[in-house]
């Protein structure tokens, strides 16, 4: 595919040369089918496209890194001119530190008994000084924050440390994938800044993945669109988003624009009060200070309740109090008129659905096996996972496959299927949208939607969205830091 005249943002010359690349997972499914992309040397390009798309598996491809199950068969690649996914041992090593990344949660890849200061240093090249790449990225390069590990650190300060461990080795070209995922207003505008000043000072080529258009009209401007592990379009951020000429982009604009126009749920209730807090407070770890002022909170069977605020502020936190997972310091939490007591109490009517499906599935177990472990009885007798996976929309065929077998939006499917698998009366949803692009959210918000109306379920919606929030909830509780 030949970019455009728009595309070439600040070109010099092509820093990204992918032509007809193909990659298969272990059925012979193609994962990359033919896949084109150019990227110009100090530009600014988004990768943009459904869960399942192909655009984290191309991205890792500029690392010459492709995921255990999958092969890459043929096509070419070429990053500043070098094939990466012909490299191998101290080669590759030492090519990639051209090229950073930065995960989706970038504080997981710092190494928890590592200091701030060994963590920069480790990848630094002796040119860059570990100091004025933490003072860079707005952090304090004193002797006491630089000998700080993780766990002191704020999840802002953790973001921006793995940020400037990504900027150390002094990369041509920084890989951020879907930075803003789950993170509220504020944060999001902070990471946007973040990445603009840093690109500003080390005039890195920044490559974003993202499911979010209004990220990456914030960040890029250029863009190719994936569907199918295909290029479908590409160009300037303007010409693209505003008059797409692909079905793929026309749905994503769509629903993006369906989740934003703030329909009202229904929350007709016929079953009485299923979740009731009480000036309820919460602290992190084993800290006996509240996170936030006491909350009150109800929601009856077929109402949703949206559970805002800042991130940090404890709404997870809460909601693992809810299901019995994390002490009370004060308050009472009542579900279906039985207060809970004790820290390891655990109502069966209650069901969590995670932020993050990666850490809810056991990657050793199949889809079928983690349905049907959360069944009562821990026995599938006719045909109940088969049921489950149809009624969030998941053929059953997907029942034999491991998680990393499945894309991000499949994978929160099934962590939806397991939810339900316990039937429980009242639904606790962690921002389970925040990591998917648009048209799978808009589908997961319709199908959680739809559920809630069926069963008459209670749901409490933790969300930084206030499109979801304008879309699925009938009342709002805001969390407030003390």
């Amino acid at each position: 595919m030949t970019p455009t005249s728009a595309q070439q943002d600040s070109v010099r010359s092509d820093t990204v040369h992918m032509e007809d690349l193909w990659v298969h997972d272990r059925t012979g499914t193609a994962v990359l089918a033919g896949m084109n992309l150019r990227i110009g040397d100090g530009s600014a390009h988004a990768v943009v496209g459904e869960s399942g798309s192909g655009k984290t598996t191309a991205a890792l491809a500029l690392l010459g890194y492709v995921p255990r199950g999958l092969r890459h068969s043929r096509g070419d690649l070429t990053v500043f001119g070098t094939r990466p996914l012909a490299l191998a041992g101290s080669t590759l090593r030492s090519f990639r530190r051209s090229v950073g990344y930065l995960h989706q949660d970038p504080g997981s890849t710092l190494t928890p008994t590592q200091t701030v200061g060994s963590a920069i240093a480790e990848l630094a090249i002796p040119t860059v000084e570990p100091t004025e790449i933490l003072l860079s990225v707005g952090l304090p390069a004193d002797d006491e924050f630089v000998a700080r590990y993780p766990h002191q650190l704020s999840g802002g300060q953790r973001r921006r440390v793995a940020l400037a461990r990504a900027l150390a080795g002094a990369p041509r070209m920084l890989i951020v994938d879907e930075p803003t995922a789950g993170l509220d207003a504020t944060a999001v505008t902070q990471v946007i800044d973040e990445l603009h000043d840093a690109r500003r000072r080390h005039g890195f080529t920044l490559v974003v993945i993202t499911h979010d258009l209004d990220v990456a009209r914030e960040l890029a401007t250029s863009v190719t669109v994936v569907d199918s592990g295909r290029a479908v379009e590409s160009g300037s951020i303007a010409d693209v988003l505003d008059s797409p000429a692909s079905a793929a982009l026309r749905e994503i604009v769509r629903a993006h624009d369906a989740i934003r126009s703030g329909v009202p749920a229904d929350g007709d209730a016929d079953s009485g009060v299923q979740l009731r807090l009480d000036q309820v407070t919460v602290g992190a770890g084993r800290s006996t200070t509240p996170l936030f002022a006491p909350v009150d909170l109800t929601v009856s069977g077929g109402q949703s309740v949206g559970l805002i605020g800042p991130s940090g502020v404890g709404k997870s936190t809460l909601v693992r109090a809810m299901v019995g997972l994390a002490p009370t310091l004060s308050g009472s939490i009542t579900i279906d008129t039985v207060p809970r007591s004790g820290r390891r109490w655990q109502p069966r009517p209650v069901a969590l659905i995670p932020q993050d499906p990666d850490t809810a599935l056991n990657p050793a177990l199949r889809v079928r096996t983690s349905i049907t472990r959360a069944l009562p009885g821990r026995h599938d007798t006719g045909g109940q996972v088969d049921a489950l996976l149809r009624d969030v929309g998941l053929d059953s065929e997907l029942a034999d496959r491991l998680p990393t077998d499945l894309s991000g939006g499949q994978r929160q499917r099934v962590a939806i299927a397991r939810a339900l698998a316990t039937n429980p009366s009242i639904l606790l949803c962690d921002e389970v949208t925040s990591a998917v692009d648009t048209v799978t959210e808009e589908r997961i918000l319709a199908l959680l939607d739809g559920i809630r109306v069926q069963r008459r379920l209670a749901l409490v919606i933790i969300t930084h969205s206030p499109a979801v929030v304008s879309r699925m909830c009938q009342s709002i509780v805001e969390l407030r830091g003390k």
